[in-house]
């Protein structure tokens, strides 16, 4: 059996909605949850610990019933006082990080287009309105891409 060096637990309520047959409305039901790791802290609102498995978990600090150390002894813990600081940056931003991949790969191929238009010469067409038409289509797929990306970025892909 392998076992944690920190045995922190955090006693939180969840809130859990179910609809009912009938005209009857939604019910609330409320439990309590526990998971267990090293206690880091609050920041901003939040309780966070590190799971045993290496997870950094984020709780409402609202709902945390009880702090417990691994002497099953209550942390004192205040909501409105931030003594959580990640050690580094993208430790709380890890998923934010992985988001926008694809978008922004988007906006990307869709400089190139435009940027190709800029090295077009007009000596290397056969008239003007070929080298017109090129320059329509490469910046209309240039703008048609960074669109697409900037819609995808904004939704987080």
């Amino acid at each position: 059996m392998v076992s944690s060096l920190f045995a922190d637990k955090v006693v939180y309520q969840v809130y859990k909605n179910r609809s009912e047959v009938g005209n009857l409305s939604e019910l609330v039901q409320k439990f309590n949850k526990e998971v267990e790791g090293e206690y880091l802290g609050v920041l901003d609102g939040k309780t966070y610990i590190r799971t045993n498995n290496e997870k950094l978990k984020a709780i409402n600090c609202s709902d945390v019933i009880v702090v417990i150390d691994n002497d099953e002894k209550p942390i004192q813990f205040d909501c409105s006082e931030n003594t959580f600081t990640p050690k580094i940056l993208t430790e709380l931003d890890v998923k934010e990080i992985k988001k926008g991949y694809v978008g922004g790969f988007l906006i990307a191929v869709g400089g190139v287009f435009l940027l190709n238009n800029i090295e077009k010469d007009l000596e290397d067409y056969d008239s003007f309105e070929d080298f017109e038409d090129s320059i329509k289509a490469s910046a209309r797929m240039g703008y048609g891409f960074i669109i697409i990306g900037g819609i995808l970025v904004g939704f987080g892909i």
